[in-house]
């Protein structure tokens, strides 16, 4: 296999991802999973259709692409006076890193505090084609803290297996849990809680 000149991925994991092997016999539908399996990493501004080109050893497949700028921060914070002298800081943060620790991996977290009783966060780490193998896993978190009695938590595992360049089987757990908690002047008719849910789906 022969790929455009790469700086920000790792050719050896790309090749492994495009799922053609040394003594594949070459098909229509061989090229567009290859294709497809490429686009799907969200590593790239667009693939193109694969080539055969010929070489004095051999035949190859010929992938031209455009990398993406897939890594990104912003962070915006403000100072709210209040009338009360209680002054509160809000602000939006978000960062998305790729290719970290795992080649193709995806890390994610953001925060949000735009109303002054409303916290959010959310992180999340995912990894395709974990060793060379269609499989995948993905771990997210998300916290709500609504005003100061009441809280939300989400934690969740997802595996995934690629059947093809389309077509993802996934399996997923996810334990959520609130909680609230009263004070002085504050009745609360809300109970703690936790659920947890599973599932197995096609994507």
């Amino acid at each position: 296999q022969l790929m455009s000149p790469v700086r920000r991925n790792n050719p050896r994991y790309l090749q492994r991802v495009a799922g053609i092997k040394a003594r594949d016999v070459i098909t229509p539908s061989v090229l567009r999973n290859a294709r497809n399996n490429l686009a799907n990493t969200g590593l790239f501004i667009e693939v193109k259709e694969p080539v055969i080109v010929s070489r004095p050893d051999g035949y190859y497949v010929f992938y031209e692409f455009e990398e993406a700028r897939t890594n990104s921060f912003d962070l915006l914070f403000g100072y709210v006076p209040q009338p009360s002298g209680k002054n509160a800081i809000v602000g939006t943060g978000r960062l998305d890193v790729r290719n970290a620790l795992l080649s193709g991996s995806a890390l994610h977290f953001s925060f949000e505090r735009l109303q002054l009783l409303v916290t959010k966060l959310n992180a999340s780490y995912d990894v395709r084609w974990i060793m060379g193998t269609p499989v995948g896993a993905g771990f997210s978190m998300n916290f709500i803290q609504q005003d100061s009695t009441y809280q939300v938590r989400n934690v969740q595992f997802t595996g995934r297996y690629i059947l093809s360049g389309t077509t993802d089987i996934i399996a997923s757990v996810r334990s959520e849990s609130t909680s609230s908690q009263g004070g002085p002047g504050v009745p609360l008719q809300a109970f703690d809680g936790s659920v947890l849910f599973g599932g197995i789906g096609i994507e």
